[in-house]
């Protein structure tokens, strides 16, 4: 797989949601998402991926986990019930290994490790957002991420592949902004307000922190023994903005490189 390839723009047509297909087959479809689109119906949420999906007559399919509409990356669908049910359990069971790359304001004081904790739901000023919590209800989800820091620039940003072992709302923005105390860049829901217009994200990229797209990407992942052979690994490119920004911060940058991909292979 390659990091070659660009982002196309929000506004998707049939045939460049063609060119985002990473892998397909008889049973699943492997699609690269763009950013500020939903894979689900909701409000304000506009034309989501399975409705795009459909008008390219590429149906039916089943969405087997989640990305939020700020995500971009590797997003799996089934085929048919039966397969979908299969990677469900798989999904459930922490057998699907997945990868993330975010960039983030700040350095973790470790440079790998596993974090977790319970998150909840919260209003906070009029404003639905997920947090951690000690509390124990049957809303509330008990998280576990494994992290590692694969680049720092000037002690200030930092590049970290993140792996969800469990799957709930908004876990790796949570984990980053308060658990890591390294909030993703462009994620003005979880940083805090210090953060978010400080001369730091300026003084790198050049840019507001707020102004920007939220730099978290889903990389890679791995199905176990697909089709009971090989493990079948599908990687997405980064977006143009996400290039972008790694080219402002250093100009040289690995990841364009290629050399980073090796690191994390």
């Amino acid at each position: 797989m390659s990091w070659e390839g660009q982002v196309q723009g929000t506004k998707m047509k049939p045939e460049s949601i063609h060119s985002r297909i990473l892998y397909n087959d008889d049973r699943i479809l492997v699609y690269n998402k763009p950013n500020r689109k939903a894979v689900h119906n909701g409000p304000k949420v506009g034309k989501t991926i399975y409705q795009q999906l459909e008008e390219a007559n590429i149906t039916p399919v089943y969405p087997v986990h989640r990305l939020d509409r700020d995500t971009t990356g590797v997003l799996l669908f089934a085929k048919d019930h039966e397969m979908a049910n299969y990677l469900s359990s798989l999904m459930k069971h922490h057998k699907i290994l997945r990868s993330y790359l975010a960039l983030t304001i700040g350095v973790p004081e470790q440079t790998k490790g596993e974090i977790g904790g319970i998150i909840g739901h919260f209003n906070r000023n009029g404003r639905w957002q997920m947090g951690m919590t000690k509390r124990i209800t049957s809303n509330n989800r008990d998280t576990v991420s494994r992290y590692r820091v694969l680049k720092t620039y000037l002690d200030a940003m930092s590049m970290i592949e993140l792996q969800p072992i469990t799957g709930a709302k908004h876990q790796l923005k949570v984990h980053c902004a308060q658990l890591l105390k390294t909030p993703i860049f462009g994620d003005n829901k979880y940083a805090p307000k210090a953060l978010m217009h400080s001369d730091l994200a300026q003084r790198l990229t050049g840019q507001s922190f707020g102004w920007n797209p939220v730099h978290l990407h889903a990389h890679r992942i791995l199905l176990p023994e697909y089709k009971q052979t090989n493990d079948l690994v599908i990687t997405a490119p980064l977006p143009t903005y996400f290039l972008a920004t790694l080219m402002r911060i250093d100009p040289t940058h690995s990841i364009v490189r290629g050399q980073l991909l090796r690191k994390i292979k």
